[in-house]
């Protein structure tokens, strides 16, 4: 059983964070508005990333590298 709808793997993708095209993907793919979108993740550069395309990004755990 799976917990989510849809995953976006960069291996399949051929991109990764923080490059904004992949956040892109998922809005498009998801067809969701930056604004209406939350992100979490545990590195800085990811989560600055997504604010940059005006996602909520938000930042969650330890790391602050």
């Amino acid at each position: 059983r799976s917990y989510f709808d849809c995953i976006i793997d960069s291996g399949y993708s051929g991109l990764i964070k923080p490059d904004p095209k992949i956040y892109q993907l998922a809005l498009d793919k998801f067809k969701v508005k930056p604004e209406e979108t939350v992100f979490i993740d545990d590195t800085p550069k990811n989560v600055e990333a997504a604010n940059n395309l005006g996602i909520n990004g938000l930042l969650f755990g330890k790391r602050r590298a």
